[in-house]
């Protein structure tokens, strides 16, 4: 019998975009950095993305996840039916390829539904900005916001320590007396900046950890000082922050500044 196929964007289509493999398969390049593997314990398995970028934004996508905002998240979700392909795709697909495959696809709690692509800013020209831009009004066309992520924005630097900071903790082992005592203090005497939790013996790295879980909150748009605020309930919101970063027409214009 023929395959049948979900309409693209629809609830069939999306749930099995979010159940199947990956696409893709994301293979190693002449040097192994460009290749990164990380495991994950929702998806219960090794994701594999393509480059330290991409990495942020798995590991963002997860710490989401974990607070509770994303309901559920993939990597390489799925590739372009030709249908969709319109002139002005080439700078995004692969050697002029009328596929493409991006790098992320998640759903929040509401049932919002993103499509993410994550680029390195300073190598967005304009002519790839058209084409997120084209992308962007052809995903909506089928219910799926489109997101461009970069290093400068969203995934700026502070964020992309942090994040990397609390991962590295998460894999560390931590009595649960420790999290149990910072959780006390907090509770009794908080928010404390660093500096006061680490007069207590309760150092950076216990506070990373129990961050990661979601247990205590710190600001992760900001460096981390020794006053930073320790608090129990969350003084930023992270996924407004990420979720809203559509491509934007005079996104590369305005970069020139920067540049």
């Amino acid at each position: 019998m023929p395959k049948i196929e979900s309409a693209f964007g629809s609830k069939a289509w999306v749930n099995n975009a979010f159940t199947s493999p990956p696409a893709r398969v994301v293979k190693g390049r002449t040097r192994w950095t460009h290749r990164h593997a990380a495991w994950v314990a929702y998806l219960n398995r090794l994701a594999y993305v393509e480059s330290r970028g991409e990495l942020i934004g798995l590991l963002a996508l997860e710490y989401l996840q974990k607070q509770g905002h994303v309901k559920r998240f993939k990597e390489q979700p799925f590739t372009t039916p030709l249908a969709l392909w319109q002139e002005g795709l080439e700078a995004l697909s692969n050697r002029g390829s009328k596929e493409y495959t991006p790098d992320f696809m998640a759903e929040d709690t509401s049932g919002t539904k993103y499509v993410i692509e994550i680029k390195t800013a300073r190598y967005v020209t304009r002519a790839m900005e058209q084409g997120f831009e084209l992308w962007r009004d052809k995903f909506a066309e089928h219910d799926l916001k489109y997101l461009l992520w970069t290093d400068r924005d969203p995934l700026s630097r502070h964020l992309r320590q942090n994040l990397l900071r609390l991962r590295r903790a998460s894999a560390e082992y931590i009595e649960r007396e420790e999290i149990s005592r910072l959780m006390d203090v907090l509770t009794s005497k908080g928010p404390l900046p660093v500096r006061a939790l680490h007069a207590q013996n309760l150092d950076l790295d216990l506070i990373a950890h129990a961050a990661w879980s979601g247990r205590v909150y710190l600001p992760l748009l900001e460096p981390i000082t020794e006053q930073t605020l320790i608090t129990l309930k969350a003084t930023e919101d992270l996924a407004a922050t990420l979720f809203a970063k559509e491509p934007d027409l005079d996104a590369w214009w305005n970069s020139l500044e920067a540049a």
